[in-house]
């Protein structure tokens, strides 16, 4: 959970692990956000892809993307696997997107640390089309 990344020790963890899968070879990481909506995680890929970059002297710049979970995933009820949220409207998943996003998108220098959006387990076309809508009100489809 988020409590992870109050917890000084438990930041260096997440921190090596995205470390870790750089020195693998991994082109992308994702932030450990899929849940959380907490912009530090940003940070901690961020501090990774920098510490690599300088250790590794390397052409290819890895790029970091912001892991967001799909609406079941709140739920945490295992919808995001089946994809059956009961009956919530288009409005709720939407605005429920929305402040997710906007908590991120408002993270000083966002656009400096994130490269891509990963909207991950996306169980339903009723989802994907709320996510489109999205995209377009906010000019995220580029």
């Amino acid at each position: 959970g988020g409590e992870i990344l109050f917890d000084k020790e438990k930041c260096k963890i997440v921190k090596d692990v995205h470390l870790q899968y750089l020195i693998s070879g991994a082109d992308i990481i994702t932030t450990a956000t899929y849940q959380i909506s907490l912009p530090a995680a940003i940070l901690l890929a961020n501090e990774a892809r920098n510490e690599f970059l300088e250790k590794n002297k390397t052409k290819r710049k890895p790029l970091i993307a912001l892991s967001l979970g799909c609406y079941g995933a709140f739920l945490a009820n295992g919808s995001e696997y089946t994809g059956n949220y009961g009956n919530v409207t288009e409005d709720e998943v939407y605005n429920f997107h929305l402040e997710r996003l906007k908590t991120f998108l408002n993270f000083e220098n966002f656009n400096d640390f994130i490269d891509i959006l990963a909207f991950e387990t996306i169980p339903n076309a009723f989802e994907v089309k709320v996510l489109k809508n999205l995209f377009q009100n906010f000019d995220l489809m580029k």
